[in-house]
């Protein structure tokens, strides 16, 4: 299983959004994590937001109709 799908069973299976710490992916360093988590921002898979009072993001997956990807990869927030 590639780290990407891993990140994505781990994310999928918590109920509140992850830090790149608060992972723990056994085999997935906290670097490739980090490049991962990246990369599924650009794919519109994942999403990262500052946790409030800190200056670290966690993670999220996109849940469908949450989020619109712009081509330049930024995530904008659909306006009600």
């Amino acid at each position: 299983m590639s780290a990407k799908q891993k990140i994505l069973d781990r994310l999928s299976t918590s109920a509140i959004p992850l830090a790149l710490f608060e992972l723990r992916i056994f085999g997935v360093s906290e670097n490739a994590a980090a490049t991962r988590l990246s990369e599924l921002a650009r794919e519109g898979k994942a999403v990262g937001t500052y946790r409030k009072g800190t200056a670290y993001k966690e993670w999220a997956l996109v849940k469908k109709n949450e989020f619109k990807v712009e081509p330049s990869g930024q995530m904008m927030m659909p306006i009600a």
